[in-house]
C-alpha cells in the first residue's frame, strides 16, 4: 500500500520520469553503504583519498594565450540594471525547490520560503549594494564539494569513477540565480548569442535542437542527389573547471557589456579572494563549481 501511494504521488506531482529512472536503475538492489573503497593510482594504494580526489577534481589550470585580447574592439555598450528589488528576490524563492541539499551554511531553501515576506525586502538591498559596488561577500562563495559515483562502473578504486558537485550556500545562489536571468535576457535582447544554441534558453530544448538538426540533413539531402551530411560532435570536457576567468570578462566586454562584466567580476576578480572553498582545505583557483548557475551562455559567446 505504501509503495502505491508513493507511485501515486509521483505521477500527481510530476516525478514519474524520477520513478522510472529510480525502478530502472536501483528497484531490487541491495542499499549499499555509501563508502569510498581504497583508490588505486598507477597500480599503486593511495591511502590519502581526500588528497587524491581533490587532485582530480581541482587540477592546475594550464596557462591560456590571451595575447589576443589586446586587438579585439569592443561593441557599444548596453546595460544591465544592478538595482534589484524585493519582487525579483521572492519570485526567485518561489522558483527554488525547497528540500535541495543546502551549503557550508547548512540553511535550506526551505527557510528561505517560509521567511520570503520578513527577509525580501532585506535581500534586495543587500543583492543590489553588492552589485552596485562589485563586491561579493565571501561567503557567499563558500561551497561543500561532494564526491558521487559515477553508474555503472567497473572498477570504483579508480579515481576516474567518482565526480564531484558543488553544494553552495542558498544565499549565494539567489543572488546569481537573478543575475543569471538578467544576464540571459540581455544576451537574447541583443541577439549576441548562436541562432543554433539550444541549452540553457527559454523555449528551446532537446526537441528544437532534433527538428534542426534533421531539418538541415534533409535539406542536404535535397540540395542534391547523393549528397552526405556528415556531423561533427564535440564534447566540452572539464568546461566549468578550466574556464578562464580573464577570458570570460573580455568576452562580455567585447560583446557590449557595459555593466555585466563589472557584476560578473563579483566571483572572479582577484580582490574577492574567488577560490571556492571546499572540505577540509582544498580550493578550486579558477574555473565555477559545477552548481553555478550564470556560466554556461557566456561560455557559449567564446
Amino acid at each position: 500500500m505504501e509503495f502505491r501511494d508513493h507511485v501515486e504521488k509521483a505521477v500527481s506531482t510530476g516525478s514519474a520520469w524520477k520513478l522510472a529512472k529510480w525502478a530502472r536503475r536501483q528497484a531490487g538492489e541491495v542499499i549499499e553503504t555509501p563508502q569510498i573503497p581504497t583508490l588505486i593510482r598507477d597500480n599503486t594504494i593511495a591511502m590519502e583519498k581526500a588528497e587524491l580526489l581533490a587532485e582530480k577534481f581541482f587540477p592546475t589550470l594550464p596557462e591560456i594565450d590571451l595575447t589576443d585580447m589586446e586587438s579585439s574592439r569592443s561593441r557599444p555598450t548596453f546595460e544591465v540594471s544592478s538595482e534589484i528589488t524585493e519582487e525579483d528576490v521572492k519570485a526567485q524563492i518561489k522558483r527554488t525547490a525547497p528540500d535541495k541539499a543546502p551549503g557550508h551554511d547548512k540553511i535550506p531553501n526551505r527557510f528561505w520560503k517560509l521567511t520570503a515576506d520578513v527577509v525580501s525586502e532585506h535581500l534586495a538591498k543587500l543583492f543590489s549594494k553588492c552589485l552596485e559596488a562589485g563586491v561579493c561577500p565571501a561567503h557567499f562563495k563558500k561551497s561543500i564539494t561532494v564526491v558521487l559515483r559515477k553508474e555503472r562502473k567497473e572498477n570504483y578504486q579508480a579515481v576516474s569513477a567518482y565526480r564531484p558537485i558543488a553544494l553552495l550556500n542558498t544565499i549565494g545562489k539567489l543572488l546569481e540565480a537573478i543575475l543569471a536571468k538578467r544576464l540571459s535576457a540581455a544576451l537574447e535582447e541583443h541577439k549576441l548569442l548562436p541562432e543554433s544554441q539550444m541549452g540553457a534558453r527559454k523555449g528551446r530544448s532537446t526537441v528544437t535542437a532534433l527538428q534542426l538538426l534533421t531539418e538541415q540533413i534533409h535539406t542536404i539531402w535535397g540540395a542534391k542527389k547523393n549528397q552526405v551530411a556528415s556531423m561533427l560532435c564535440l564534447d566540452m570536457v572539464g568546461a566549468y573547471d578550466h574556464v578562464s576567468h580573464a577570458r570570460l570578462l573580455h568576452i562580455l566586454k567585447c560583446k557590449g557589456s557595459a555593466e555585466v562584466d563589472r557584476v560578473y567580476a563579483l566571483w572572479t576578480n582577484d580582490n574577492n579572494k574567488s577560490q571556492w572553498v571546499v572540505q577540509p582545505n582544498f580550493f578550486n583557483q579558477g574555473g565555477r563549481p559545477s552548481g553555478g548557475q550564470s556560466l554556461l551562455n557566456i561560455i557559449c559567446l567564446i
